[in-house]
């Protein structure tokens, strides 16, 4: 099978989410948390406003590289859950 540029284009419509700093900051702050994260906690450690980050979350979860679920101890708050990065291997591309 013999690449073609278009081929590329694609691939690299799948990294678009992850060229922004802040976003890997996100996924790393998660991957600490082992995998899942309150907003509120979320934003204390990003120190962004509320608006930013729930773009930066809307960004991932578009690209179904985060989702979220309700948290079932505080009905007030949702959980920021990891969906698609479930190989640990995977993983080390957020190393810092």
């Amino acid at each position: 099978m013999t690449a073609k540029i278009s081929d590329f284009i694609r691939l690299s419509e799948k990294f678009k989410p992850l060229c922004d700093p802040t976003r890997l900051w996100i996924l790393h702050c998660v991957r600490q948390a082992g995998g899942c994260i309150q907003n509120r906690e979320l934003l204390r450690q990003i120190g962004c406003s509320k608006a930013k980050l729930c773009n930066h979350l809307a960004v991932l979860q578009y690209a179904g590289i985060v989702g979220r679920e309700d948290d079932n101890s505080d009905p007030r708050h949702t959980a920021i859950v990891i969906t698609m990065i479930d190989d640990p291997a995977k993983w080390r591309l957020f190393n810092v």
